[in-house]
């Protein structure tokens, strides 16, 4: 790893550390990224073993503490007494049109675009949202 590229890991572990702290560490982003990937796509949540597996992580207590560490960050909520109880907590649907808009290319002159969704798509904006 170059050095510049250690420095930025070391920095972004120290804030990712920090008391009351959203960043995550790259693992964590991983974990993240493998969860909200396998809710979205309508598949289960993935159990502590799952994610142990995919991440090579041997312990239970390895998963769980990323796993409590994203719920504290806000990524997750979970359900501690039941398998498969890991969600994705809600977003308003404002916030997730903004982020929508951002990957639209821009229109010419930068003038404000106007863009139609489908009823399908705002339904499944509210199903994710809620």
């Amino acid at each position: 790893m170059a050095k510049s590229q250690a420095g930025t890991a070391d920095k972004r572990m120290q804030a990712a550390r920090m008391k009351g702290s959203t960043v995550l560490t790259e693992r964590q982003e991983g974990i993240y990224a493998y969860i909200r990937g396998r809710i979205l796509s309508g598949d289960p949540a993935p159990t502590v073993r799952e994610i142990g597996e995919v991440f090579g992580i041997r312990s239970p207590n390895g998963v769980m503490c990323h796993l409590k560490a994203l719920e504290k960050k806000g990524y997750i909520a979970r359900d501690e007494n039941l398998s498969r109880c890991i969600r994705l907590p809600g977003r308003p649907a404002i916030e997730v049109l903004r982020d929508i808009r951002k990957l639209l290319p821009a229109s010419p002159g930068n003038k404000p675009r106007t863009v139609k969704l489908s009823p399908e798509l705002v339904a499944d904006l509210v199903r994710l949202t809620d």
